[in-house]
């Protein structure tokens, strides 16, 4: 799911990726907060705006037993 973004924060320590005709913005934070990793910002170079992208957690099926 997507959503439109107004306006970004400044941000630092975090990791861009760029996929087809988007930029996937990552972690980070501010000098008093970091960000989710719940939610990643992405900007269309295309048209030229910025959105949120919620992310699915990752659910294990089945856990090593003691002693495999």
């Amino acid at each position: 799911m997507q959503t439109p973004i107004v306006s970004m924060c400044y941000r630092y320590r975090h990791e861009v990726v760029h996929f087809k005709d988007k930029l996937y913005m990552i972690g980070g934070g501010t000098a008093l907060t970091a960000f989710p990793l719940n939610e990643i910002d992405s900007f269309d170079i295309v048209s030229h705006r910025w959105e949120k992208v919620l992310t699915k957690p990752y659910h294990r099926k089945s856990r090593p037993k003691g002693g495999e």
